[in-house]
């Protein structure tokens, strides 16, 4: 839902994530930007300092977020992996062709 308004970004062994917050439908209240810090432990469980997590220590956005940033770093590299193979073996086919 607010998916839009999070800014994932590494930050000193963990993540900062950035709401940007929103206007409502009234413009009367508006709620303002705020950061969370979203780090793992030595057991590797995730904790963040949003009131979602550490009152009612629930699975919060901020988690989600880190968790899809997490991702999609790990399919980019896993990507550019699998291109420079790629083009390596292009590379190697081509040096024992004009063997």
């Amino acid at each position: 839902r607010e998916k839009d308004s999070l800014i994932v970004s590494k930050w000193n062994g963990g993540y900062v994530v950035v709401n940007l917050g929103k206007q409502t439908k009234t413009k009367k209240k508006e709620i303002a930007v705020r950061s969370y810090k979203v780090t793992k432990d030595e057991d590797g469980e995730a904790h963040c300092n949003c009131i979602s997590h550490s009152e009612k220590n629930e699975f919060c956005k901020h988690m989600i977020a880190v968790v899809k940033k997490v991702k999609a770093e790990r399919e980019l590299e896993t990507a550019m992996a699998r291109q420079y193979e790629e083009e390596r073996k292009i590379r190697v086919m081509e040096a024992v062709s004009r063997w």
